[in-house]
């Protein structure tokens, strides 16, 4: 999402997989990238979204409302692919 926007639009999509292999992926209408879940610098939860940090200056924001599986899920699978010491629930 963009910030300042007098209503939400979307500006990326991700795709987060239990593959190691890529298992991140990340598009929208200029580029398609992916990930290999060992690149995650670091990722924090709060109560609104989960916030993905490719590198310290680098994160994508997951909104919870828009988790299809919800915020729960996403947090388990991000247990199960990142250390301990590069996630953080605030």
């Amino acid at each position: 999402l963009k910030p300042g926007l007098s209503r939400p639009q979307l500006v990326y999509t991700l795709e987060l997989t239990q593959k190691n292999d890529g298992g991140i992926a990340i598009h929208n209408e200029k580029e398609n990238v992916s990930y290999h879940w060992r690149q995650v610098f670091h990722v924090y939860r709060d109560t609104i979204a989960t916030y993905l940090y490719m590198t310290p200056d680098r994160g994508f924001i997951l909104p919870h409302t828009c988790i299809e599986e919800g915020p729960d899920a996403l947090w388990k699978l991000i247990e199960k692919k990142i250390p301990k010491e590069r996630r953080t629930v605030l």
